[in-house]
């Protein structure tokens, strides 16, 4: 491709990527060379990192995770099983199907008999919701 090719924005744009990655790679430079200084400082090599035990330690909050999963599988091994609740509150229904004993709370998606009637009787879910004939 040919530079010539390019909008003013896009060459901006090129130009802010192009400035980034360098600054990126000054960056990795400079923590590699202290890096090889500490390790020069102290009689190391890279070669002798493996050997000193040194593993890539998690993020903090993947160590507070692992740490709350510890104590909760210890818990649910000394604690009675309990029963799985659910905490979502029930609707109660305010429509029902006059053609059989189908009922819906008029929340989330509509079920196949209300769009089936939406469908027959041509109209829209406002006026089937108005309509006195299917509420409960």
């Amino acid at each position: 491709m040919k530079l010539e090719n390019f909008s003013d924005k896009e060459l901006d744009k090129i130009v802010k990527n192009i400035e980034a990655e360098n600054k990126r790679r000054a960056n990795r430079t400079a923590a590699a060379t202290a890096i090889i200084a500490v390790l020069k400082k102290h009689k190391l090599s890279i070669g002798d990192i493996p050997e000193l035990g040194l593993e890539r330690r998690p993020s903090k909050t993947g160590r507070k995770k692992r740490a709350v999963a510890k104590k909760t599988v210890a818990a649910k091994a000394i604690a009675k099983p309990s029963k799985k609740t659910d905490k979502r509150i029930k609707v109660a229904h305010k429509y029902k199907n006059p053609e059989g004993p189908e009922k819906w709370s008029g929340r989330g998606r509509a079920p196949k008999w209300v769009n089936s009637l939406l469908e027959d009787h041509n109209i829209s879910i406002e006026q089937f919701k108005a309509g006195k004939r299917y509420k409960i």
